[in-house]
């Protein structure tokens, strides 16, 4: 779980960088 959200933030921060 703890996994998961770690890939949501990580992908979030991603297209806010972009």
């Amino acid at each position: 779980m703890n996994t998961i959200i770690n890939i949501l933030i990580l992908m979030i921060s991603l297209l806010i960088c972009v």
